[in-house]
């Protein structure tokens, strides 16, 4: 059985280059497959499969057994004395080039000259000739080899489709950045660990943001993001095709975990966020004062507070309401991952128009991004981009420790908001109390009670964790109490809470973690290592030291 040619797919292209080459030289081209078959050419080609046997010594044969270029300028050689059309010949020089695709012989070029006065032509420019004819030879590979590509690359394409849609796992395809195809299980389990917001529906543009410290990655689309822990894979590496294909299996064994009284109302604004203490309500007067004037506004406060609800509340208060709000948490991929998702010419956020985007924990940068987005700001001014950045440690404090560059402090000054703690805002403690109860009765439609004394406790408490601790706390209390009221004693149980007389032993306990991390971590790097292990910012951990006298 005869071997398809890798050439039979190109025979049209290649008589075109044939042809063109025909009129440049006045000789006459053939193109023969690695059977010896002619795909292609302009001349009177005496090799056929049922003469290979008899034909042992032609320029053809020979340069497919010894992988070389022949050049044959007269009739006098050892290769046309042993040919066996020497006879009927009636070319007077002749050349014979093998095409080489990934190293393997998938056919020959022959060049025939059957007229003098081109003759003459070819001897006195021989070296001309033959860098065309390897011209030729290149060309016709570059051919094969673009024709090839496609076909693996198509026949992947389809065997990947189908592990994909055969798959009981939540798997998707994306080519050029957009659903290909899915597994049954996929669009459910998006749609799911987004809280019911991430549709997703083949053709669908997304983006994937990948986490630098785990398995979690990040779906973006225009409207909203999905948190997964998943498996990524950029496919395939070693195929040389023009489709980007990226493959993503996630863990249905794992859903992204939220809280129990997340906010479900994602057009938040700031009338809707409550609170009645004297800190509260300055804050909110600074955030009313610039959400329409600045350009550039940086929001600071310690973790747990919400500060990504206070960004979006900004945006969705001010005149650019309607606009798109892009969030990105700048700890949770790469640098040149994020460099491609924003500062990309032709795909980057910032050369779009009329949006907003919020960058989550922005010291996380690092200073060569930070100068990028600061030599970014007329760009950001032509193109009417928002910028609203958080972050856990102050500005002040970043720039002090170099942490953050202090071009990048002054891009934002003095649109500086400063979200004040629980711990400062005692006034507020209760009616946060009382609401957590409330979105509860309406979650799982029970009346849950609690008692003064079991509020007071509650109230005493320092909230180090800020509402993230308050709200897992008072979740805690509500899916663990079966008597329908919250006592003294249900409020003792919770792990590591404490009342407020205590204090003092927290502060204690709290300087002792730190001199443990501080004497465990040495080094150049101890101070970051030691930061991290007790899951706090490198300028939080300097602000305590100086605080516990630990410098």
């Amino acid at each position: 059985m005869v071997k398809r040619s890798a050439l039979s797919d190109i025979s049209d292209l290649i008589q075109n280059e044939l042809d063109a080459y025909s009129q440049l030289t006045g000789m006459a081209f053939d193109v023969l497959d690695e059977n010896m078959c002619k795909i292609a050419g302009n001349g009177i080609s005496n090799y056929i499969l049922g003469e290979r046997a008899q034909n042992n010594f032609s320029p053809a044969e020979h340069a497919k057994r010894t992988r070389q270029p022949v050049f044959m300028l007269d009739r006098v050689n050892s290769l046309c004395s042993r040919c066996d059309f020497r006879d009927s010949c009636s070319y007077l020089a002749e050349a014979a080039y093998p095409l080489f695709l990934n190293e393997r012989c998938v056919g020959i070029i022959c060049a025939h000259c059957s007229d003098a006065a081109t003759l003459e032509k070819l001897r006195s420019s021989e070296r001309r000739y033959r860098e065309l004819l390897i011209q030729l030879a290149e060309i016709i590979s570059a051919l094969a080899k673009g024709t090839i590509d496609s076909i693996n690359a198509a026949a992947y394409r389809d065997a990947v489709i189908g592990l994909v849609r055969n798959s009981d796992a939540p798997i998707i395809l994306m080519r050029n950045r957009r659903i290909s195809d899915m597994s049954a299980s996929a669009a459910p389990y998006v749609q799911s660990a987004s809280g019911g917001s991430m549709k997703l529906d083949t053709g669908s543009q997304v983006s994937v943001l990948l986490s630098r410290n785990s398995s979690d990655i990040t779906l973006r689309t225009s409207e909203t993001t999905a948190e997964l822990t998943a498996e990524y894979r950029l496919l395939p590496a070693e195929l040389p095709f023009c489709d980007r294909l990226e493959l993503i299996r996630a863990d249905r064994n794992v859903i992204p975990a939220k809280p129990v009284f997340q906010d479900s109302i994602s057009q938040v604004s700031i009338d809707y966020l409550q609170g009645s203490s004297e800190g509260f309500e300055a804050f909110k007067r600074s955030a009313v004062s610039i959400y329409n004037t600045s350009r550039f506004i940086f929001l600071e406060g310690e973790r747990g507070l919400g500060k990504e609800t206070w960004a979006r509340a900004i945006h969705n208060s001010s005149d650019r309401s309607s606009e798109e709000l892009i969030i990105l948490d700048c700890n949770s991929f790469f640098d040149l991952t994020f460099a491609n998702n924003v500062f990309d010419e032709d795909e980057g956020m910032l050369s779009r128009h009329h949006i907003t985007i919020c960058l989550k924990e922005v010291s996380k940068l690092s200073p060569w991004l930070q100068r990028k987005l600061v030599d970014s700001a007329s760009v950001l001014s032509a193109n009417d981009i928002r910028i609203i950045a958080t972050s856990t440690d102050s500005a002040d404090e970043l720039v002090r420790m170099n942490i953050m560059i202090n071009r990048l402090y002054m891009l934002f000054y003095p649109a500086f908001l400063r979200v004040p703690p629980i711990r400062e805002r005692h006034d507020d403690i209760e009616f946060y109390i009382d609401d957590c109860i409330d979105k509860y009765k309406i979650l799982d439609n029970r009346r849950i009670n609690i008692t003064k004394s079991a509020k007071a406790k509650l109230m005493s408490y320092t909230w180090p964790g800020n509402f993230m601790q308050l709200e897992h706390t008072m979740g805690f209390l509500i899916t663990n109490n079966t008597s329908g009221t919250i006592t003294d004693e249900d409020v003792a149980a919770v792990p590591d809470l404490t009342d407020g007389s205590t204090e003092l032993n927290l502060r204690q306990n709290e300087k002792s973690l730190i001199k443990e991390a501080l004497l465990k971590y040495t080094g150049p790097n101890g101070k970051l290592a030691a930061a991290q292990a007790l899951g706090i910012g490198k300028a939080t951990l300097y602000r305590k030291m100086k605080e516990y006298g630990l410098e």
